[in-house]
């Protein structure tokens, strides 16, 4: 593995190898610690049962000291309460010297000590039978329990130096547990040394190369930092790693070289402003000056404006007053002729208005004809209505009375309608006096309304030429009155222009100003 390729990966993974690196280490310590406790545990317990066969054997030696103490009771006894107590007492102790003996090789220790009792076991019948026949003997017959003795003293030896190769067989296998919990204990105790050794530095191992790979390019890093907020843009990291110090370097780099470009263009930009400020800044003073002399100027042909103005406006005033006075006439002869033609009008109306009456009244004249003829048409319905109801008898008693009714009204009917006649007969014998008289007005006043409109065509033609008088005065007093206000705008102008000026000259040397801080502020970086 190239060390290019651990600077590329990522730190969550040189973490993760880290971490998982302690784990193994921390899980084969505990699988050997695991390991020396269950053999430790066993040699324990093979210990425990090496301490149980030799409290066994010792207590086996025991009991075969007792049987001797039992026989020689018995013996000195021969007979009585104390005879009785140590013949149970010998069968107690020989039972437990061979129960202590069955103890001892069902421990479970190894076929040593399972031969150690069983060497023994013949000795130890010898001796349990030699006893218990003199304890026999010496109830009933002391002299031969006597003579017996030795036979029992010789088997008590034979058994007192056969007997220890039990608590020795024991006491081996008890030392071999021992040596072998001992080098156990030993051997873990190494293997964990070693393990932890092992793990310690493969842990040191790991971590110098994470910190390599991570704390020296943040140096690195730093070190431009650094100099990034002293103003240098000139420093490179060299890092060309992939992982998430490389991408932060590179992105950092990469951000030095967009702001070198943007100095450098911001330091050439500064530089043409401060030129181009002080080029505006000489034009605004021009501008100044010659604004100040166009206002001098504006202001002397606004007077001389002013002045003609005046004069001009008195001529104006002059001329409107002749112009009203001619207006006047010219009104009063409009206003008769402009009467005298309404008058003709009227008459004619009045002529179209009686020649109409006529005319109505005819048609009056032929609907009272028509209203005459239904008028007898219904007197007669009626007529036949009352005749049909005479005819229907009690039923038509009551059409009888509408019938009636019916005639009545259409006898009213009739009646009104002759009053109507004689009423328009008359209307249109005045309709034809009064189409007369009408016609005789109407020529007097065309008469009049020739003269009039005589007289005010001649006063039209003297308005007319003292109204374009008037125009022409009012014309030109506004000509000079537009002059006199465009000059006044021209020097408003003028003056708003010098103020305009001023203010760009202030605004101008404060971009001055700014382009020096800025030159300042972009010479403060190094690229």
């Amino acid at each position: 593995m190239s060390w290019s390729w651990w600077s590329n990966r990522p730190l969550g993974i040189k973490l993760s190898v880290l971490v998982a690196a302690g784990a193994l280490a921390l899980g084969v310590s505990g699988i050997i610690s695991v390991s020396a406790l269950e053999v430790a545990g066993e040699r324990t317990d093979r210990l425990l049962l090496t301490t149980t066969a030799t409290g066994a054997a010792s207590e086996a030696d025991m009991m075969h000291d007792a049987v001797r103490a039992d026989v020689l009771q018995a013996l000195l006894s021969g007979s009585g309460d104390q005879y009785e107590t140590a013949v149970r007492d010998l069968n107690d102790h020989a039972a437990a010297l061979q129960a202590a003996l069955v103890s001892v090789r069902d421990s479970g220790l190894g076929g040593g000590v399972v031969s150690a009792v069983d060497s023994v076991e013949a000795d130890v019948n010898t001796y349990l039978s030699a006893g218990q026949q003199i304890a026999a003997l010496a109830g009933r017959d002391r002299e031969a329990a006597l003579a017996a003795y030795p036979g029992f003293a010789a088997a008590f030896g034979g058994l007192e130096e056969a007997l220890p190769v039990v608590g020795d067989a024991v006491a081996a296998e008890a030392s071999d547990a021992a040596g072998s919990s001992a080098d156990q204990r030993r051997t873990a105790v190494m293997a964990a040394v070693m393990v932890g050794i092992g793990g310690i530095l493969l842990l040191g191992v790991l971590g110098w190369a994470v910190t390599r790979s991570v704390v020296r390019p943040l140096r690195r890093v730093r070190a431009i930092v650094l100099g990034l907020a002293d103003g240098d843009l000139r420093g490179t990291t060299g890092l060309t790693s992939t992982d998430e110090v490389g991408s932060i370097a590179t992105a950092l780099e990469t951000s030095m070289a967009t702001m070198r470009d943007l100095l450098e263009r911001i330091g050439d930009s500064s530089a043409t402003l401060a030129s181009a400020t002080e080029e505006l800044s000489a034009t605004a003073q021009d501008m100044t000056r010659l604004a100040g002399e166009s206002a001098a100027e504006t202001s002397t042909v606004a007077q001389t404006a002013g002045q003609v103005l005046g004069n001009v406006q008195t001529v104006a005033a002059g001329t409107d007053q002749m112009g009203s006075s001619i207006r006047e006439i010219a009104q009063n002869a409009t206003d008769v002729a402009r009467i005298a033609g309404r008058a003709v009008v009227r008459a004619e109306a009045a002529t179209a208005t009686v020649d109409k009456l006529g005319e109505s009244s005819t048609r009056i004249a032929a609907v009272i004809k028509t209203i005459t003829a239904i008028a007898e048409q219904t007197n007669l319905l009626a007529l036949n209505a009352t005749i049909e109801a005479a005819r229907a008898g009690e039923a038509g008693k009551g059409f009888a009375v509408v019938a009636n009714e019916v005639k009545d009204l259409a006898q009213e009917t009739a009646r009104a309608t002759q009053d109507i006649t004689a009423r328009v007969e008359a209307i249109q014998a005045d309709t034809t006096g009064a189409f007369g008289a009408i016609g005789d007005i109407t020529a007097i006043i065309a008469q009049i309304s020739d003269a009039q409109t005589t007289i005010a065509a001649a006063v039209e033609e003297q308005t007319a030429t003292a109204a374009e008088m008037s125009r022409s005065i009012t014309g030109a007093a506004a000509g000079v009155e537009q002059i006199t206000e465009r000059v006044n705008s021209v020097a408003e102008a003028t003056g708003a222009t010098t103020q305009a000026v001023t203010d760009a000259r202030v605004a101008i040397d404060e971009a001055a100003r700014l382009a020096a801080e800025l030159n300042s502020a972009v010479g403060g970086f190094r690229f």
